[in-house]
């Protein structure tokens, strides 16, 4: 069975600021779409561990930290880089044309 990939257009690039964040929802899917040294990443938005949302939590560097236990995720791939989340948060492709961000969903 092939995986369906669509690219979704969440936002124009200005919407989203150096070393900043915003959270979009498409179809039921919460999206984190992050802008770090001048790239452009996207992860699932709601954290692994209880549910917390993870735009309500703060951008440092390249890491994200969940308002609600202070898991961090890497939003240029997901990855847990604190706990108490044991699990990544999903990781999308985003991809520049012109002012629009579109996310592969």
């Amino acid at each position: 069975m092939l995986d369906c990939v669509a690219s979704v257009r969440m936002a124009s690039a200005e919407e989203i600021p150096e070393n900043g964040m915003k959270g979009f929802t498409v179809e039921k899917t919460r999206v984190l779409i992050a802008k770090v040294n001048g790239e452009y990443y996207a992860i699932g938005a709601i954290c692994t561990h209880l549910g917390g949302l993870l735009d309500n939590g703060k951008l440092d560097g390249n890491v994200v930290t969940c308002p609600l236990h202070g898991s961090r995720f890497d939003v240029t791939n997901g990855s847990v880089v604190r706990q108490p989340a044991k699990v990544a948060v999903r990781a999308y492709k985003v991809t520049r044309q012109g002012d629009s961000l579109l996310v592969e969903m």
